[in-house]
């Protein structure tokens, strides 16, 4: 299930596209099933104007999000002034280039030697006949 639409016009210039993703913070840490409308509060405290959780290869949401600024400023505040928890998780802000585990989120190492259970793909039902 999408839970976003992102719209790219074909006729805005590669700066201003380059522009609209330059103040970008990866939050990491999100509960599993975390939806970017689950994040609107904290969003709206640290003054950021879009979020976007992706997807793995098996259409699940990741424990990552990424959240996008208007201003430099407003990447240093939310990145400084915040200590945000959810759900009981602890959250933390990186670069988005920071690489993380793709299973629990967590920046200090990656999949293959992560301790949590690992989440199963999402079973599909099978689609009727046509």
């Amino acid at each position: 299930m999408n839970h976003t639409i992102r719209t790219n016009p074909i006729y805005l210039s590669e700066e201003f596209k380059q522009q609209c993703t330059e103040h970008v913070l990866k939050l990491l840490g999100l509960p599993n099933h975390t939806l970017a409308q689950d994040l609107l509060e904290l969003l709206k405290i640290c003054n950021a104007y879009a979020c976007i959780i992706p997807n793995d290869k098996f259409g699940t949401l990741m424990r990552h999000a990424f959240i996008y600024f208007t201003s430099e400023e407003d990447v240093i505040a939310a990145n400084t002034g915040y200590d945000f928890v959810y759900k009981n998780q602890q959250l933390f802000w990186s670069s988005p280039m920071q690489k993380t585990c793709h299973n629990c989120g967590d920046f200090t190492h990656l999949i293959k030697d992560c301790k949590e259970k690992r989440r199963p793909p999402p079973r599909h039902p099978p689609l009727p006949p046509i």
